[in-house]
């Protein structure tokens, strides 16, 4: 598929990577968008999954298990995801959602 910058590039990992790369700075509420990214080498069709978590949690062991699940699946969990051929956030992106997940309280 023909990407922004008028190549052609394969749906794989890297072309995610480079795709997400041109956001650097992302609001609060993590709206962004990666489709048809400028970035070189990006493939034009990507996108990225929001989980809607609240940020209070009034019951501390629901609280502890959502943050310890969340903390997981943004480490050692995206190596699942990677063997399934599915891109991982990486920096900037995965910066921003630890730091959220710490101020889920």
């Amino acid at each position: 598929m023909r990407n922004a910058e008028g190549k052609f590039e394969k749906p794989d990992f890297r072309a995610m990577g480079a795709a997400a790369h041109v956001v650097e700075n992302m609001k609060a509420d993590f709206r962004a968008s990666i489709t048809n990214s400028p970035a070189n080498g990006a493939y034009p069709i990507c996108t990225l999954t929001w989980l809607i978590v609240p940020s209070h949690i009034a019951d501390p062991g629901k609280l502890r298990e959502i943050k310890r699940f969340l903390r997981w699946a943004y480490s050692d969990g995206q190596q699942i995801a990677l063997k399934m051929d599915y891109g991982i956030l990486q920096p900037p992106f995965s910066d921003y959602v630890r730091d959220q997940i710490a101020k889920i309280q």
